[in-house]
């Protein structure tokens, strides 16, 4: 694997490193832990699901122009959610 793609898919987390951590087994608990718990109860964000879809969106548009009526639309809620 070349080095750029070595780090593309283990990302710069120092813990998959010094532990030694399969990136498919740290990204995972990476996203319930931080994203989905703390998130979650700072915006009060009740639909999960919808959640992680927004998430998965953002995650795929990384480097491209934010477009927050898109976003909204595929997700299946409001352009003030997605705002917000």
């Amino acid at each position: 694997m070349e080095n750029f793609e070595k780090l593309i898919f283990y990302g710069s987390f120092p813990r998959i490193y010094d532990k030694d951590i399969a990136p498919t087994d740290f990204y995972p608990n990476y996203i319930q832990t931080y994203v989905e718990r703390d998130i979650r109860q700072i915006k009060n964000i009740l639909d999960l699901d919808n959640f992680i879809k927004f998430t998965r969106l953002c995650a795929a548009r990384v480097g491209q122009l934010l477009n927050l009526n898109s976003l909204a639309t595929e997700v299946g809620i409001t352009y003030n959610t997605v705002k917000s």
